[in-house]
């Protein structure tokens, strides 16, 4: 009987797992966790084959550019070109003072969607500062004026006791 290490692998797997199985047998906390791992594993392959077959399709497939009867008016281009084209447009678009189209809104200035976010955010970002800002100084004021106050108390105090 010749010696094979798969078999030799096998076999102590397949004890170990049996032991296990009867030790544990009727464990509930044991077939929930199985249950879980089970479920991570195939879930974890799934999202792993359906990132790669988008990443790869966003890449592959290609549409072709056509007018409004379905004529080919350029050259395909992948979905990944389509999108990178439509956020292009989006962020390029004018837009108010408010983030809307400026098609939408009558006489009103305009700037480009991405200008707009830009200066939203940083003013968010500045108010936020100017806020924390404040309030340190202001602390901060408190502080020095309730010292001043203080040294002028024990001074007058002091003129008083000594008296």
């Amino acid at each position: 009987m010749e010696l094979n290490e798969k078999k030799i692998k096998e076999a102590v797997v397949k004890e170990a797992v049996s032991a296990l199985v009867e030790q544990y047998s009727g464990s509930e906390d044991l077939h929930n966790e199985i249950r879980h791992g089970v479920t991570e594993i195939i879930k974890s392959a799934i999202d792993t084959q359906v990132k790669e077959a988008i990443a790869n399709g966003i890449n592959i497939l290609t549409f072709p550019k056509t007018n409004t009867f379905g004529e080919k008016k350029a050259p395909e281009r992948t979905l990944r070109e389509y999108i990178d084209e439509l956020i292009q447009n989006f962020l390029k678009e004018q837009v108010d003072s408010d983030g809307k189209v400026k098609e939408l809104s009558y006489g009103r200035s305009s700037e480009t969607r991405v200008r707009w976010l830009v200066r939203q955010e940083l003013g968010k970002h500045l108010d936020d500062s100017i806020k924390n800002a404040m309030v340190a100084i202001k602390q901060q004021m408190g502080e020095a004026i309730s010292s001043i106050v203080k040294s002028q108390i024990d001074q007058a105090a002091a003129k008083l006791m000594s008296k």
